[in-house]
């Protein structure tokens, strides 16, 4: 990512480092106005690299925020533009590296997948705030394959996304978007979350129950 130098990301493949290759480059600054991409903010989220089955095959993919809405440098920033909100889920290897796969945003429409096989979207009516730290992922179950998705956003909230790594077409991959801490407050007056949040799962030694733990700060 380029932070305050630009909205791209770059991929390299360095598998002769001797003569490295562009792997892949996405650049939301060349998407049509109201396509996905046009939302994405300045590059400042670290590509999260990890598993997931989507279509019914493991794949490698690349988790980041929506990136930075450069009004955020006002103290008393009030955002209604929807830059940078959400998170966006690209390929990161194969012949569709850098291929945009799943969104979430309230700036998405969840499509049916008949009409849109290739992109799946979930819309969260109160994803509208920019999201620009690292994206928490989580395997419940260790089998390799993300189900949980954690980050805050610049507007004070706090989110938990489920995915379905059983689902075998993109419209039912992601099952809910989940805000677990809400904070917002006009004026400016937000908390900004701009590291991922912590996570952890423990076991009760009395009960035997599981639970989990998350923090964050801003």
């Amino acid at each position: 990512g380029l932070c305050m130098g630009g909205r791209s990301y770059y991929a390299l493949d360095l598998h002769d480092i001797n003569n490295p290759s562009l792997k892949f480059h996405i650049n939301p600054a060349s998407a049509e106005i109201g396509t996905p991409l046009s939302y994405m903010g300045q590059s400042w989220s670290k590509p999260k690299i990890t598993w997931v089955k989507w279509k019914g095959q493991r794949k490698l993919v690349m988790f980041v925020g929506g990136g930075y809405d450069a009004g955020y440098e006002t103290d008393t920033y009030n955002q209604i533009n929807g830059t940078g909100a959400g998170v966006y889920m690209f390929s990161a290897d194969g012949a569709d590296a850098g291929s945009l796969l799943w969104w979430v945003s309230k700036n998405a429409v969840t499509t049916d997948a008949t009409t849109n096989p290739d992109i799946a979207a979930l819309h969260s009516p109160n994803m509208a705030y920019s999201v620009v730290s690292e994206i928490k992922t989580t395997d419940r179950d260790n089998d390799g394959l993300v189900d949980h998705l954690y980050f805050g956003d610049l507007g004070g909230q706090v989110f938990r996304i489920d995915l379905n790594n059983k689902a075998t077409i993109t419209g039912a991959f992601a099952t809910r978007s989940t805000r677990i801490l809400n904070m917002h407050a006009l004026g400016g007056k937000s908390p900004r979350f701009y590291a991922a949040p912590s996570f952890a799962i423990f076991k009760d030694s009395q009960t035997s129950n599981l639970f989990a733990a998350i923090s964050i700060g801003s």
